[in-house]
């Protein structure tokens, strides 16, 4: 398999991921809704859980996906008129600042994870969950959209790219 397929497979099956995340946290909450205000018995540790991983997990899984298949918003007013070689420069830019600032927060976000693990931090609430599962969601959503990024800024990729900028 080739490396265009590889990143797509996988970029594929993380968005995936997140989808299957939404619907967990869509039973979850609405379960614990009904159990909360019609049996008076709410289930312990459900908001923990959406808001230390599942928010995590579908915010930083689907990053690449939406950036391969061009839906993260961008301020095109300008950029459709100029010349088609400015415009691969300046797409290549924003590319690698993007991948650059992306980057940064791979590293701090596995750093934060390896602390969380080592230091075998976890959650105050009710139920102790373990820190470090919802952090190194970060670094892996956040490391696969810097190879989309980069992978998008190769010259032979970026005519095929620019044809499908708005």
């Amino acid at each position: 398999m080739d490396f265009k397929k590889s990143l797509a497979l996988l970029e594929t099956t993380l968005s995936n991921i997140a989808g299957l995340g939404i619907a967990i946290m869509a039973v979850a909450v609405t379960v614990n809704v009904i159990a909360r205000y019609g049996f008076r018995a709410p289930f312990t540790g459900i908001y923990a859980l959406t808001e230390n991983y599942l928010l995590v997990l579908i915010a930083y899984f689907a990053l690449a996906h939406t950036e391969r298949d061009g839906l993260h918003i961008r301020i095109t007013m300008v950029v459709k008129w100029l010349p088609s070689n400015l415009r691969r420069l300046i797409y290549c830019v924003a590319n690698l600042l993007t991948a650059a600032y992306f980057s940064l927060l791979t590293w701090q976000g596995w750093d934060l994870a390896r602390g969380a693990w080592q230091r075998h931090e976890i959650s105050s609430g009710t139920i102790p969950w373990p820190l470090y599962l919802g952090y190194v969601l970060v670094p892996i959503g956040t490391a696969l959209i810097v190879v989309r990024l980069l992978y998008d800024c190769v010259p032979s990729r970026q005519s095929a790219r620019l044809t499908e900028l708005p």
